[in-house]
């Protein structure tokens, strides 16, 4: 990558118009990081039409999660940029699997390479993807 090239990472939020996932209640509310008294809880449609989570910035996941951005979507899932609260504030990425059956069992067997992988290397020698939890959500 050149110095002068634009880091197609600066900017969490507007990958988040790119892909088409940004909420506008969310775009309205960027600079609020507590989305529990916008009665969020009252809306059904977490998904887009292909089954893809619809990304809220300052939305707390799990109870443990503050998103803070976009970084980009897949076949199978799409990724957010999140603070772990449990752990300092580190920030992490979390993989949301698209909300249909195929695509649950894939996001289960991935899941489950991963786990062996991180098992065979306890250490991090090899900076592999390591696995800190996972959940389910819906």
């Amino acid at each position: 990558m050149f110095a002068d090239e634009k880091d197609e990472f600066e900017d969490p939020v507007a990958r988040l118009h790119q892909f088409g996932h940004l909420d506008e209640k969310s775009s309205a509310n960027k600079n609020s990081h507590n989305h529990q008294n916008s009665q969020s809880h009252l809306i059904d449609n977490w998904d887009d039409s292909e089954g893809y989570y619809r990304i809220r910035i300052g939305e707390m996941l799990d109870n443990r999660y503050s998103v803070y951005g976009f970084t980009g979507q897949g076949v199978f899932s799409n990724v957010v940029r999140a603070r772990d609260k449990n752990k300092d504030q580190q920030d992490v990425a979390i993989k949301i699997i698209r909300n249909n059956d195929v695509m649950h069992k894939t996001g289960l067997k991935e899941l489950q390479m991963l786990k062996c992988l991180n098992a065979a290397d306890p250490d991090d020698k090899y900076h592999c993807l390591s696995i800190y939890v996972s959940y389910l959500n819906h």
